[in-house]
């Protein structure tokens, strides 16, 4: 890796398996879309470099969540079951898209948490980190940690640029939009966006061959698995939540946290700073609501944000955070366009 993506997330070249060192980019150079925090302090006179060097990830917080997040699909999963067993196969059936929406904001809840993986933000261990996420969370997309750790780093570096490798963002928020989301098409223009970044070498080797067949069996034997024991109604259920729901989800948290506009430029990008109450948290799970703090500090876990929220909110910056607030709901009102 470059040595400014080892700065910035807090990596030392040295060693994979050795501690954090808790430098950030408050002291690499700026980012596209962050200000220069080199010389910002607070009222206090503590610089964020300081700040970010004594921050730690909780992460008892972070796996609580994961555990959530499993749960929170079980759930959905389980109440079809429930219906199917004792209210008959046809009102399972009836629930079954409801419950896809409940279990693939379960699904896009737990996949955002590969992102602090990618951080090295779930185990203080690096290599338990990346085991962790590679058989926890990453299956359920196909990928290999290393593989996003790489490419996810050209979203920091070229964020609002061609060299971007996440670019949801750039499509319009319309009914077009919805339709490929849901159907597949967007997720297909995603994984073809980012294999041919592999190839340009932007984001490293690409996950092999093996690694997406492991995501395809895992889907294939959970509906095998919930089919044969729950019937009809819950396979569909996981289909629509896995195939539909989670794809849709995905696609249009990126595109509310950098499209700037309705008929902004392909190229442009913002980051917003969206709410805390549990609907905000659950979309935008491991800190994607608050994804601006995210990349003004990429190394920071999202387990600390109410600290360095507090900590900007005291500083000159203040004003640049509060213009960049907003809610999912605004974001989507103002991003919307029928065509």
């Amino acid at each position: 890796m470059p040595p400014r993506l080892w700065l910035a997330f807090g990596v030392p070249m040295r060693s994979a398996a050795s501690p954090l060192p808790q430098r950030a980019a408050a002291a690499a150079p700026r980012l596209p879309g962050t200000p220069d925090l080199r010389s910002v302090r607070d009222q206090r006179g503590e610089s964020c470099a300081e700040l970010v060097a004594r921050m730690r990830p909780d992460y008892r917080r972070a796996w609580l969540a994961i555990g959530g997040a499993y749960l929170w699909m079980a759930s959905g999963v389980l109440a079809v079951a429930l219906l199917a067993a004792w209210g008959g196969g046809g009102r399972a059936l009836l629930l079954a898209p409801l419950a896809a929406v409940w279990v693939g904001l379960g699904l896009q809840a737990l996949i955002c948490f590969m992102h602090e993986a990618a951080h090295f933000n779930l185990h203080a261990d690096k290599r338990a980190n990346d085991w962790l996420a590679d058989w926890l969370i990453c299956p359920w997309v196909g990928e290999a940690i290393r593989h996003y750790r790489t490419l996810h780093w050209q979203h920091h570096l070229h964020l609002g640029g061609a060299g971007d490798t996440e670019v949801s963002y750039r499509q319009r928020l319309g009914w077009r939009f919805v339709l490929e989301s849901l159907t597949g098409v967007q997720m297909v223009r995603v994984l073809l966006h980012r294999q041919s970044a592999s190839e340009r070498g932007a984001g490293g080797p690409a996950a092999g061959a093996a690694t997406r067949l492991r995501g395809v069996a895992l889907h294939l034997l959970v509906l095998a698995v919930l089919g044969w024991s729950g019937g009809a109604a819950v396979a569909l259920t996981w289909g629509l939540a896995a195939g539909s729901v989670y794809p849709f989800c995905n696609a249009l948290r990126q595109l509310l946290e950098h499209r700037p506009s309705a008929d902004g430029a392909p190229l442009d990008a913002v980051n917003r700073l969206f709410g805390t109450d549990p609907l905000s948290r659950g979309f935008g799970a491991a800190g994607f609501n608050r994804h601006l703090l995210h990349h003004w500090c990429p190394s920071v876990s999202y387990t600390r944000f109410d600290d360095l929220e507090a900590y900007f909110s005291d500083t000159a910056l203040a004003p640049e955070l509060q213009a960049a607030r907003t809610t999912y709901r605004a974001a989507a009102r103002r991003l919307w366009t029928p065509a």
